[in-house]
């Protein structure tokens, strides 16, 4: 009995012993220390006769955490058993850990602002310099504008999630089509977006670009239509279906271009075709890329 007296009162945990009027009958050397308030708790266990937790305590600008408990003698309430942890450091080391966070959401925050305010500016130039070049030079800063307006909206959209992690791919689609529709004057075409993946930035950009390409080829043939756009996952991973249904479609030539093919290797995917009488159905299946350490 004295060995476990001993124990008790040593302990690093505070430790008080309460009649059934709740005053204190006991409270070891740790108790002490600490200027207790517990009405609530008591009054809540008193009501309830159930082990109360203790969330959150604060005195003296230290931080408890820990239970009330009843304890009862021949099956009568006979008061309570409180036992409390002191959790200050783990708070402190929480708080600084939340300020870090905050700095570090401040500073992506800046440097998103700045890369999207950096792809702006360059769409910009190449605008100024499209308006003095011919016919052929303006196609291809047209087409050089338009990717570089494709990444800007994968910023955009990877900025508006706050957690800098995952990005919305229907949100980024949609917004992509509207550009895409504004860039080609298209107004004859609807387009049908169902898709509610999230993905890594390592997957979206280049699957945001690939998108890019292959929408911007088919939206070369204007005569009307829908095109669909959707994800759904497979064994294999996800599959993105780009279905175009219009009456004069025969191929996505753009499926056979450089940079579609650059863009399919580094997302290890693979890319197929499917045609019928009226419409083209392009299939891209892929897995998620993991995040490579490039320092």
């Amino acid at each position: 009995m004295a060995f476990l007296q001993g124990v008790i009162e040593n302990i690093e945990d505070a430790i008080a012993v309460l009649d059934k009027k709740g005053e204190i009958i006991y409270e070891n050397k740790k108790i002490k220390e600490i200027s207790l308030e517990i009405r609530d708790y008591w009054v809540k266990l008193k009501k309830e006769k159930r082990p109360v937790p203790i969330k959150t305590l604060t005195t003296d600008n230290r931080h408890f955490t820990g239970w009330i408990i009843p304890r009862y003698h021949e099956n009568e309430f006979a008061g309570a058993i409180l036992s409390l942890t002191e959790v200050t450091d783990l708070i402190r080391v929480q708080k600084q850990l939340m300020e870090n966070i905050r700095e570090r959401d401040a500073l992506l925050r800046e440097l998103h602002h700045r890369v999207k305010n950096t792809l702006q500016l360059i769409i910009s130039l190449i605008n100024l310099q499209a308006q003095e070049a011919d016919k052929n030079t303006r196609k291809a800063f047209f087409d050089i504008q338009n990717r570089i307006m494709t990444m800007a909206i994968v910023h955009e959209a990877l900025y508006e999630t706050g957690t800098y992690a995952r990005i919305d791919m229907g949100k980024y689609i949609k917004r992509l089509v509207d550009n895409l529709k504004g860039q080609f004057g298209v107004q004859n075409i609807k387009f049908g977006i169902d898709c509610r993946a999230k993905f890594n930035m390592e997957t979206s950009m280049p699957l945001a670009l690939l998108i890019n390409e292959l929408l911007s080829d088919l939206l070369t043939h204007t005569s009307g239509g829908e095109i669909k756009i959707k994800t759904k996952e497979t064994e294999e991973g996800h599959q993105l279906i780009i279905s175009d249904k219009r009456p004069s479609i025969k191929v996505a030539r753009g499926m056979d271009s450089f940079l579609v093919k650059a863009l399919t290797h580094q997302l290890n995917a693979t890319l197929r075709e499917k045609t019928s009488e009226d419409e083209v159905k392009i299939i891209i299946t892929f897995k998620e890329l993991e995040y490579k350490e490039r320092i």
